[in-house]
């Protein structure tokens, strides 16, 4: 109910190729809080250390921005981010928002998403993003905190995991 009053007043509602972004990256978080139960999937010890170490935020944007940037390649022949936006471009009252610290600290930003990005494609590349989505309910699955800084390391240790008859069929999740 609220998304038509944040688009319109963020300035990208009347910019289809901004608005599937948003929209797609959005409802890529809302099927991971699905797939993970609204992340109940990793309510135990071992996963605690892992999304304390800020993992799983860097892996929840990174997918969702992957997602968002197919998504307005596949619909507009070339990925679209709307940071890329000028500021001038936007309303007045996302510019006062947005110059607000209280609203600043509470953005992901586009650190997270890079770093997340950096995160994704490699192992979707490599392992293909149904294979992928089974991070989503398979601790075994997620990156740690090393890994998140050396993607590579994360990449050959999901090859070796899902190539093993341990792992169940993949779930689509996006």
């Amino acid at each position: 109910m609220f998304v038509p009053d944040a688009l319109r007043y963020s300035g990208v509602l009347s910019r289809p190729e901004y608005l599937a972004q948003l929209i797609a990256h959005e409802l890529t978080h809302h099927l991971q809080n699905l797939a993970t139960r609204h992340r109940e999937v990793w309510a135990d010890e071992k996963a605690s250390a892992i999304v304390r170490s800020g993992s799983i935020k860097i892996l929840e944007e990174g997918h969702a921005y992957w997602v968002d940037q197919e998504v307005t390649r596949l619909l507009f022949g070339a990925a679209h981010d709307i940071g890329d936006l000028s500021k001038s471009t936007l309303s007045d009252v996302y510019r006062k928002a947005d110059a607000d610290p209280r609203i600043v600290k509470m953005r992901s930003g586009p650190d997270l998403y890079k770093k997340g990005l950096a995160l994704m494609s490699p192992a979707i590349k490599a392992v293909g993003a149904a294979n992928l989505n089974r991070v989503w309910t398979d601790l075994a699955l997620l990156p740690t905190r090393r890994e998140v800084k050396h993607p590579v390391l994360w990449v050959a240790r999901l090859e070796r995991l899902l190539s093993t008859a341990k792992i169940g069929a993949p779930r689509s999740v996006g």
